[in-house]
This record gives structure tokens, sequence and C-alpha cells, in this order.
């Protein structure tokens, strides 16, 4: 919508702020909101920036901290001494030295700085190692891809290769992080466009299953296998009644559309008649695309596990 406020020059118009709805754009310019509410986002970022770097900055000092208690405890257990033990007044009769206060990762410069990362890296090295339990892979599971790009490059390839006398078979699953604005049943429909429309996995959107768990919260959906394609019926050959008007020829357009309409047993032009519906080729295989919540990273972030499986008997 525009509004035209310009009384000196009526070919100049003003478009409304999508943020604050004032007419305060003109309709030449590119932007979408106002210069004071540009400044205003412009204002929330650095903030939003500013406080993600905070938290960066104290999820470093917990496993910098971590990482300092780990190296602590190993030396008291190869030292078999104890805390109070080490800090007993020096020798030359002089009190503890005491704790130095600790410093953001931000305010430390030099030699310093490189010192606490290696700290930070080797403590959170050590925490891996204590925490990942690496399980065997199995069947059931399917074969791991690494991104969703390759799991659809494969299968693309696979889908190409089979043919009527060997079936295609295939399962296989990669984990993303997840993202709070998709949840897992418009996941597994992003994914089902996807074996549309890139992978060209052939499957009957008509017949489709859907099932989820509240255990697992998990989301499928499962399609029967098209990938013998379509059969269609071949229409009835027009038959002439035996009342028929003797007015036209043979290859009469009118004549044959009556005729048509005759079989059909309809009323209005024959050209309204719907096309025969296909039939798939049963083939008896099923298109699977399943998503379900991954607690498996090691620092407890949540991921979403995407299994696709084309199974026939």
């Amino acid at each position: 919508m525009m509004m035209d406020v310009d009384s000196d020059t009526g070919s100049r118009k003003f478009r409304a702020c999508v943020t604050c709805k004032q007419y305060t754009i003109r309709d030449y310019m590119r932007y979408k909101n106002c210069t004071t509410c540009r400044e205003k986002n412009r204002f929330k970022q650095r903030l939003a920036a500013q406080r993600k770097q905070q938290r960066n900055q104290l999820w470093a000092m917990e496993m910098l901290n971590g990482a300092k208690s780990d190296i602590s405890d190993s030396d008291d257990e190869d030292d078999g001494s104890t805390g109070e033990e080490n800090h007993e007044t020096r020798p030359d009769g002089a009190p503890p030295a005491k704790k130095r206060k600790m410093k953001l990762i931000s305010e430390l410069d030099g030699k310093e700085k490189e010192v606490a990362l290696l700290d930070m890296k080797n403590g959170l090295k050590r925490k891996l190692r204590k925490k990942v339990v690496v399980a065997p892979p199995t069947k059931s599971s399917g074969k791991e891809y690494q991104t969703a790009s390759v799991l659809y490059d494969t299968l693309k390839r696979k889908v190409q290769a089979s043919s009527a006398s060997e079936f295609l078979q295939f399962y296989g699953y990669h984990t993303i992080v997840a993202n709070q604005d998709i949840n897992n049943r418009t996941r597994t429909k992003m994914v089902v466009d996807d074996m549309r429309k890139i992978v060209r996995v052939p499957f009957d959107l008509t017949g489709v299953q859907k099932s989820q768990n509240a255990t697992t919260k998990s989301y499928a959906l499962t399609y029967p296998c098209a990938c013998l394609g379509y059969d269609t019926p071949a229409a009835a050959a027009p038959i002439a009644p035996g009342n028929a008007s003797s007015k036209g020829t043979k290859g009469d357009l009118i004549r044959q559309a009556r005729v048509q309409l005759a079989l059909s047993g309809g009323s209005g032009s024959a050209t309204g008649a719907s096309a025969p519906a296909r039939v798939r080729r049963e083939c008896g295989g099923r298109v699977y695309v399943l998503t379900k919540d991954d607690n498996s990273h090691p620092l407890g972030i949540l991921g979403q596990r995407i299994s696709v499986r084309v199974q026939h008997p």
C-alpha cells in the first residue's frame, strides 16, 4: 500500500515501514524499515552479539576451570600428597602467595592467552575421552553419512543403477544440530520433498502412512514404491448407437462427441469427462523417511537423526 503525502510533487509517494507502520519510506528506496527502526534493529543486533560473546567467554572459562581442576587432581594423585601440604608456608617463612583473580579470555594477551587456550583445549579433550562411549554400529541403524548431500548423492546413484531385475535396497542416516523452529514432523516433510525433487526417488504420494512415537519423539512417513512406473487404462473405443442420426460422416467430430456422451451416460459436453486414473505397478517396495531426537553429542547438544530407507522384498 502506498500513500501520496507530498503536496509539492504528486509523483513522490511513501510506503509504510514494516515495523512501525508509519508512511516514512519513499517508494524509490529499497529499505523495508524506516531510518528510526533500522537504527533500533542495528542496536539490537549489536546487543545480541555482545551477549553471545559474553556467553561464549563464560563457557570457555567454565571449560578452563574444569581443565585446571583435572590437572590439579592428577598432580595430587601422582605426588600422593594433599592440598594442605602443597599450600604450607614457604621455606623462607613468607606467607603463602595469594591466588590471582581470574580473567576472561578477552582480557588476556600474548603468551598468557596462548597458554589459557591450550589448557582449555586439553581439558576439553580429557572430558570428551571420559564421556564419549562409541557404540558399535548395528545393521538395524543403517549406514551413517556425514552430511545430507553425501546421503543424497549416494542414494541418487543407486536409484539410477537400479532396474526391474535388481530392486533398490538402501538404508542410511545422518545427524544434524536441531533447530528449535523445525520440529521432527516438519523436518520429515522437508526430506520427503528432497527425495522427490533432488534424489528423484519414485514413490506414490497418495498412499502415505504416518506414524509417530512419543517416547523417542520420532515422526515417520511411509510411501509405496513406484519404481516400475504406472499403467494407464486404455479408453473404450467409441461405439455408434443403433438409433444414431444419419447426419454427419464417420469422422464427424460432433458425432464422436455424441457417442462419448451416450457412453458416459452424462449430460453436457463430452470434453469434460475425466481422464482414466493411472494404476501403479506393484513392486512390493516401501520408502521410509524418519526423523527423531538425537542425544549422542558429548556436550549434550540436541540433534536430529534423519533416516531414509528404500526396501524391497
